[in-house]
């Protein structure tokens, strides 16, 4: 996607065709926080990041964002 940029990060979705040496085919939400370099969309990058698990708000109520991945078959 279209890199969005704010003062405290840079955040974009992320089309991943390999994973530790391994094809994936996987769409992943990825956030800059420190030194981020200028993403434009279509363009191919070797990135070393740390992935954590998709986490809901922990608030009652509030969008359930795990349930909502799993319906779509992502998680």
């Amino acid at each position: 996607s279209i890199p969005v940029d704010s003062v405290a990060k840079t955040q974009f979705q992320l089309q991943a065709t390999c994973l530790n040496g391994q094809a994936v085919d996987a769409i992943i939400l990825l956030s800059c926080y420190q030194r981020c370099p200028k993403f434009q969309a279509g363009q191919f990058w070797h990135l070393q990041v740390k992935l954590k698990k998709p986490a809901n708000q922990g608030n009652p109520g509030s969008f359930d964002f795990q349930a909502y991945l799993a319906k779509e078959g992502a998680f």
